[in-house]
């Protein structure tokens, strides 16, 4: 479906929004071929994530604001499992922040979204004085890899994560 991503209502997210978060998730995993390309959060992850340090936004639709077509998720986090800077190979980071997860339902993909949102949270965190975005994406995931290196991600290394998933690890200089 097309849409001009400049109609579209971008909101911060928080915990109140939880019940829509996992919707999206579920809905977007359903979609896909093969279902360890996105990584399934479960509710208490997924309420850290958007509610921790750092940055969540949903993307709603003009003539429905209480459905939720895409989200971003940014967070901070160092001194946890989930910090992605924690054994590069090949970069050297100072501040880093995890782009977490980038989700557009079937519908809307071909729009530009992912890379909408990776700008908007990028320059949030550069505002914020984070000095490197890190990701995981799976080597199966052609879209999300092929925007983060057009949008100036670089490959570190490869990686098992989260209990058996094959993930490339990407580092952006923001």
């Amino acid at each position: 479906m097309k849409v001009d991503i400049n109609t579209l209502i971008y909101r911060e997210l928080n915990a109140e929004d939880i019940d829509l978060v996992m919707e999206l998730q579920d809905k977007i995993i359903e979609s896909l071929d093969d279902s360890e390309i996105l990584r399934k959060n479960d509710r208490e992850l997924m309420l850290a994530s958007i509610s921790g340090r750092g940055i969540s936004v949903g993307v709603f639709t003009p003539d429905d604001p209480q459905r939720m077509i895409a989200l971003s998720i940014m967070v901070d986090a160092k001194g946890t499992s989930e910090d992605l800077s924690v054994g590069l190979e090949r970069h050297s980071v100072t501040v880093p922040i995890n782009l977490k997860s980038v989700m557009v339902l079937p519908e809307y993909r071909g729009n530009g979204l992912q890379r909408h949102l990776m700008v908007k949270l990028e320059g949030w965190a550069r505002e914020q004085g984070y000095t490197h975005s890190c990701v995981s994406i799976h080597p199966k995931n052609k879209f999300s890899m092929n925007n983060a290196i057009a949008m100036g991600y670089e490959y570190d290394h490869t990686a098992v994560k989260y209990g058996g998933l094959t993930r490339d690890i990407l580092v952006k200089i923001l």
